[in-house]
């Protein structure tokens, strides 16, 4: 079990950077580029490794400790995990050390942005790394296959999470030989575990979120995704509002959607269309796209439209003052109402009403 807490910020890391082996988990162009003081690069990428069907899963136990080890790890080491824009890669860290056995372990709220933000200082400086000892001891009962999820697709102790978009869970985007989703999953997208700075909810306000998707803590719940990672963000999400069941179908749609001995539903859930009607039509989404470029706002926001019940809301965070015309106008063309444009210190905050039909 994790002895640390799960979630720093930066205001802790700042006075523990010595105390800590803080891991980026970007790809090493960007680590290059600008890291944090003393981080080591820990490419969340290199944790896995490849089947013979493509479909990449964690590496084997000779091949983590290596890389573990190699980052300067030890058995009592407190590790901090960092990425950007939601921290995916960094929750994808996490997850895998942990199922590598490794007990002490945290992960940067907020990741590269929430430092910056601080005002905190960014180096190209790689730190000498003397090698660890520590040894992998994978805990393989966090991580879930595709043959055990089939057997047990009909046991009532357990829920399936879907943490994709709604579009590939509908099956409208197939990232696989086939689009949809496993049958009976609930969903829960990864991204509504964090607030427009990208910093993770709170644990009451996970708690209401989860509820509402109809996870229950007194169940086993096994997250997917379409190869882990988001999977990885959303278990994490789950442990912080006090879920302790939480595991990870590793291999996720990238194995189960194409193979056929796996079954596949496509649409929302029955008892989704049953609730629709009645949500409330008070109810606010978020779509962070600060730092895209403008036509891809558009065409993001237009996707988040098309994907929300009539009569929600959607607040648009944006970076690119382009579309802080674009937008309105584009939404106001197809019939949605524009309820407010907000300056804010980083960027502006738009916020839409998608029209009943």
């Amino acid at each position: 079990m994790n002895s640390f807490p799960l979630l720093v910020d930066v205001a802790w890391l700042s006075d523990h950077l010595k105390d800590v082996r803080l891991l980026d988990a970007r790809a090493p162009m960007k680590y290059a580029h600008a890291h944090l003081p003393s981080a080591v690069n820990f490419p969340a990428l290199t944790v896995t490794q490849a089947r013979p069907d493509k479909v990449r899963v964690l590496a084997d136990a000779t091949q983590l400790e290596k890389l573990i080890q190699a980052a300067g790890i030890h058995e009592d080491t407190h590790v901090v995990s960092y990425g950007e824009r939601g921290s995916q890669d960094a929750a994808f860290l996490f997850w895998s050390l942990e199922m590598s056995g490794h007990q002490h372990l945290s992960l940067l709220n907020g990741g590269t942005e929430a430092w910056a933000r601080a005002g905190h200082p960014l180096t190209q400086e790689a730190p000498a790394v003397q090698i660890g000892t520590f040894r992998v001891k994978i805990n393989s009962a966090g991580v879930v296959t595709g043959d055990w999820l089939l057997a047990h697709l009909d046991d009532e102790n357990i829920q399936i999470v879907d943490n994709r978009s709604m579009t590939e869970y509908t099956g409208e985007d197939a990232l696989a030989a086939r689009g949809g989703h496993i049958p009976g999953a609930l969903r829960f997208e990864w991204l509504d575990a964090l607030n427009p700075d990208l910093t993770f909810r709170s644990s009451e306000e996970l708690k209401e979120l989860l509820a509402k998707a109809g996870v229950q803590p007194s169940k086993k719940i096994i997250n997917y995704c379409q190869s882990g990672a988001r999977s990885a963000h959303a278990a994490l999400a789950m442990k912080l509002a006090g879920w302790t069941d939480v595991r990870v179908y590793e291999a996720s749609w990238a194995e189960w959607g194409n193979h056929k001995k796996f079954p596949v539903e496509t649409g929302m859930l029955t008892k989704k269309k049953e609730s629709s009607a009645n949500q409330d039509v008070s109810e606010t989404e978020s779509l962070d796209l600060r730092g895209e470029l403008c036509p891809y706002t558009l065409i993001d926001t237009k996707k988040k439209l098309s994907e929300l019940s009539a009569g929600t809301a959607l607040e648009v965070w944006i970076d690119n003052e382009d579309a802080t015309q674009t937008i309105p106008h584009w939404a106001e063309q197809a019939g949605h109402e524009v309820l407010g444009l907000e300056r804010l210190d980083q960027g502006w905050k738009i916020v839409l009403r998608k029209a009943k039909q």
